[in-house]
């Protein structure tokens, strides 16, 4: 079971690697998609639609291209600081509800799911920029408050280490 955790932290790593290719590839549709409704819609005039969804698209898109950049500015915006705690700095918060499970493989599994937790953040922001770009285009305004939602949790996510120390002190007090 240990190599089993070993092997998954290993994997985590690099299937944040693969999302940010595939947010990037995606950034360049958004941008060309977005670009190509902006010359539309100068060409044809006001039957074309607003100017909103271009440039919403292009925004959203160029969140994608630089999407570490990205979620910066909403770690920021969130917690007031762009750097992302280590899975291993769950340990150093909410020692008291962290204390009845000390054996190293239990250590192990925590940090793990810490990694997980940072993992599916990343994917979460991504889905909400996603969605958001989604709300841009006619009719999609259902798909505005899932978006900002997934933003949101996304980057509690993220910073799960940080998120866990909020939701400790909310327990001890």
């Amino acid at each position: 079971m240990n190599a089993l955790l070993a092997n998954a932290a290993d994997i985590i790593p690099l299937l944040g690697n693969l999302l940010r290719a595939v947010c990037y590839l995606l950034g360049i549709v958004i941008v060309v998609k977005s670009l190509l409704l902006a010359v539309r819609r100068s060409e044809l005039g006001v039957q074309a639609g607003s100017w909103a969804s271009p440039i919403t698209g292009f925004l959203i898109g160029t969140s994608f291209l630089a999407f570490p950049e990205a979620v910066s500015v909403g770690l920021e915006s969130i917690f007031g600081s762009s750097s992302i705690s280590s899975p291993s700095a769950i340990f150093a918060y909410g020692d008291s509800l962290l204390q009845q499970s000390r054996t190293p493989f239990a250590l192990q599994i925590v940090e793990s799911f810490a990694m997980l937790a940072q993992l599916l953040g990343y994917i979460a922001f991504a889905r909400g920029l996603f969605l958001l770009n989604a709300a841009s285009a006619n009719g999609g305004v259902k798909s505005f408050g899932p978006g900002a939602t997934f933003i949101v949790a996304g980057i509690a996510a993220v910073n799960f280490p940080e998120f866990f120390n909020l939701l400790a002190g909310l327990a001890v007090n």
